[in-house]
């Protein structure tokens, strides 16, 4: 029976949570139609420039991403967020609008399939509210929720997958069997890095449960199991490494595109053995950013809450698969979370998990007030480091952004069926999303061959959208190194139609 004391504690939680539901739904209000300008803008132009060409009735497999000139699509994730975007403006809404709100509502909906894990596991409603707290105010899932990126979504699917799996293997039914394969699909094709570390806790949790099988079932059942449990874990990775082919095929038509398929890009993904050994990644990426991110200010408070864990053996093993979870991703993944601080979405779950076994210890050992406290206060810092580090991006007014002010004169002088040359931004979505106009991005990095071929004759990689001119960003010249002069011979004798804080806006034709 719950006594009145274990009952008001319990409502304390409750009342905390809704809190940091309402507060979530405010950062989200917040700026919702703002331009894709804030954080990482080239990735988040780079979804919602996909979005677009759904939208106006682009192929939904062979996607188009018109930032790498014809043909225009270079598909990385399966388009499941996009598509969703993409029929949520398709009802009315502002695309930007449509991708936030999609995005959030991923990021929101976590927390169903996070309950039936808790559940099956065994731990208790105050477990998993101490853990739903502090997911809802960690700076780091409140900030990239709003984004206009595949995260949450990605999110969503593997830890779907997870306490499916995990129900299968507690009440084997076919039905959970096969929700759990098709969502373990759906996570591997929303974003290929975020599941993997998700198999691997599965993984661990199928052995374990085939060991406790193999004392007591018949050779029969245990086969059987074995079949299906594997079938689980290896389905949803062949569907995904299915579409990796699928997708590679398709940027091999692009001269750009061949440069983006998974084995060129081998090195970029996985890093080297050098940095997972190095302090950038421990130190400078996990300790000093990634942590206070997730954590906020009082960290130190939440890594000790972890202590509690020690006290249970049950509790204990959770933490530990949680942390395994969590530092998988540093380890195969490296360079990308070095480089990338939204890549954490796919697994500061498993950190905030971890402390949440902590509290959830220190409450159900009949210290609630000091559970509910120190909730409280790590919620509180992580509030603060939001609004310190994040919130910013958010009210920014960036009406007088550069890049925005040259997007809008484009799209407002030139034909809709042009397409644009772009040199000083890498290969960033940014012009060809605000511009609405396709376009073919010149990275720096492009070999010299190529980009000869390109400067030389332009239109061959257009396609049939005739060139309606050249955005160039002189600041970045030095970056393209000994194609400098290429593309200063390019950019000579082109009249200058606009400009905007150093990014020019100029003519097709020479004068």
């Amino acid at each position: 029976m719950t006594t009145p004391a274990i009952y008001s504690w319990r409502r304390a939680l409750t009342l905390l949570l809704a809190l940091a539901s309402g507060h979530a739904l405010v950062v989200l209000a917040t700026g919702i139609s703002s331009p894709l300008l804030d954080l990482h803008s080239f990735r988040q132009t780079q979804t919602a420039l996909s979005a677009y060409t759904i939208l106006k009735g682009g192929p939904w497999l062979a996607y188009e991403t018109p930032v790498l000139g014809y043909p225009w699509s270079v598909p990385l994730e399966f388009p499941i967020y996009q598509l969703l975007c993409a029929a949520l403006a398709w009802a009315g809404l502002p695309l930007d609008a449509a991708g936030r709100l999609v995005g959030f509502s991923f990021f929101l909906a976590v927390l169903l399939p996070l309950a039936l894990l808790y559940k099956t596991a065994g731990f208790g409603r105050a477990t998993y509210l101490v853990t739903a707290i502090l997911y809802l105010t960690s700076p780091l899932y409140l900030y990239w929720s709003r984004t206009f990126l595949v995260e949450s979504c990605a999110l969503f699917f593997s830890v779907s997958w997870l306490a499916l799996t995990a129900r299968y293997l507690a009440t084997p039914n076919r039905y959970w069997l096969l929700a759990a394969i098709v969502c373990g699909s759906l996570a591997a094709l929303a974003k290929s890095t975020t599941f993997p570390t998700f198999v691997v806790i599965g993984g661990i949790l199928t052995l374990i449960r085939l060991w406790a099988s193999f004392q007591t079932e018949s050779y029969g059942r245990l086969l059987r199991m074995a079949t299906f449990t594997i079938a689980n874990l290896l389905l949803p990775l062949v569907v995904g490494i299915l579409w990796v082919r699928y997708s590679d095929h398709v940027k091999a038509a692009n001269p750009y595109g061949q440069l983006l398929t998974s084995e060129v890009l081998t090195s970029w993904n996985f890093g080297s053995f050098g940095q997972r050994l190095g302090a950038v990644l421990w130190l400078d990426t996990v300790r000093d950013r990634v942590v206070p991110e997730v954590l906020g200010r009082f960290a130190l408070v939440a890594v000790i809450v972890l202590g509690a864990t020690l006290t249970n053996r049950r509790t204990l093993a959770a933490t530990g698969l949680a942390m395994i979870g969590f530092a998988v991703p540093f380890l195969v993944f490296t360079n990308l979370h070095i480089i990338h601080n939204y890549y954490q979405y796919a697994n500061a779950i498993f950190l905030i998990a971890a402390i949440g076994f902590g509290l959830g210890q220190i409450y159900n050992s009949s210290q609630r007030a000091i559970a509910v406290g120190l909730t409280a206060v790590i919620a509180i810092g992580q509030l603060s480091l939001f609004y310190d580090r994040f919130a910013p991006f958010i009210t920014r007014d960036y009406s007088q952004d550069t890049v925005l002010r040259v997007a809008q004169f484009v799209r407002e002088t030139t034909d809709e069926g042009g397409a644009l040359i772009v040199i000083g931004t890498d290969w960033s979505s940014v012009i060809p999303y605000l511009s609405q106009r396709r376009s073919l991005a010149v990275p720096s990095w492009t070999p010299k061959p190529l980009i000869e071929g390109t400067l030389k004759d332009p239109q061959r990689f257009l396609g049939d959208a005739p060139m309606v001119g050249v955005v160039y960003c002189a600041s970045q010249l030095s970056a393209y190194k000994e194609n400098a002069e290429l593309v200063t011979a390019f950019i000579r004798g082109r009249e200058r139609l606009f400009e905007s804080g150093g990014c020019e806006f100029l003519s097709p034709g020479r004068l």
